[in-house]
């Protein structure tokens, strides 16, 4: 099947050397462009295909074509060449033709992300966590009264009881001042096998 576009190719030569370029250059200046008249905008194309040791020759019309692959035959410069013809013809049009879109039976449509109100402020940092904090009393320690002064039970639980025990400071347990956590101690809890060694 003869088409406008004549690829060629070699066992014996690398085609897309400069040398061999050159020479196909030669022979399309000998028997194509010196005998016929071809525009520029309808323009005789070669193309160097380097990874696929190939050349492409385009032209503007099959005739040509037809000329080119006859002039092989005949002109033993290129004899080490060989010239075939491409499987379609190679058109190019300036129109853009995109893909149809496929048929489909269903529409999806998305909302978009919910944006925040008008009166919320992007400039406004958030609030730092709060730092006030107040000692627990004996009031709020269970046990705390009936206790020993020197061991009191935090907390009594069929688990485990959390007790403290006192470590002296500036008010006695029977001085009348009130008790504090922080006049309390409590004991260390047990090392996990997870806790990093400092």
């Amino acid at each position: 099947m003869e088409t406008n576009t004549i690829i060629i190719t070699s066992a014996k030569t690398d085609v897309s050397a400069p040398a061999t370029v050159e020479r196909v250059r030669a022979f399309l200046n000998d028997n194509i462009l010196s005998q016929y008249e071809i525009s520029p905008s309808n323009a005789l194309q070669l193309i160097t295909l380097t990874n696929f040791k190939r050349l492409v020759l385009i032209f503007p019309t099959l005739s040509l074509a037809q000329r080119a692959m006859s002039a092989k035959n005949e002109d033993k410069a290129v004899d080490d060449l060989q010239f075939s013809y491409s499987l379609v013809d190679t058109d190019y049009q300036d129109q853009k033709q995109y893909l149809d879109l496929p048929p489909h039976r269903k529409l999806f449509l998305v909302s978009p992300p919910v944006s925040p109100p008008p009166e919320f402020d992007y400039s406004r940092l958030e609030e730092s966590p709060g730092r006030a904090f107040e000692h627990a009393t004996h009031h709020q320690i269970p046990s705390a009264v009936n206790a020993p002064p020197e061991h009191r039970v935090l907390l009594d639980h069929p688990i485990g009881t959390i007790t403290l025990d006192y470590c002296g400071g500036s008010a006695a347990p029977n001085g009348g001042a009130e008790l504090s956590v922080e006049h309390l101690r409590t004991g260390m809890p047990p090392r996990s096998i997870f806790d990093e060694d400092e």
